[in-house]
C-alpha cells in the first residue's frame, strides 16, 4: 500500500521497461498505465503475485 498526500496525479506505469529488474516491475488489470487524479488523498494499493514475479495494481480509494 503507498499512501500519498501531495494532490498530484499518480501514474502507475504498467511493465515499465524503466526498471531493469523484472520482479520490481508492476502490472496493471487494463494492461495500460493507469493514472489516478490527485484531487485529494490516496492510497494505492498492490500485491506481489510469485508466479508472475511481478507487482499487481489493486486498485485506489
Amino acid at each position: 500500500m503507498i499512501e500519498s498526500a501531495l494532490g498530484y496525479d499518480v501514474t502507475v506505469a504498467n511493465a515499465s521497461g524503466a526498471e531493469l529488474t523484472p520482479a520490481n516491475r508492476i502490472l496493471t488489470r487494463t494492461g495500460a498505465d493507469v493514472t489516478i487524479t490527485g484531487s485529494g488523498p490516496i492510497v494505492l494499493r498492490f500485491h506481489y503475485k510469485g508466479s508472475a514475479l511481478r507487482w499487481i495494481y489493486d486498485g485506489s480509494n
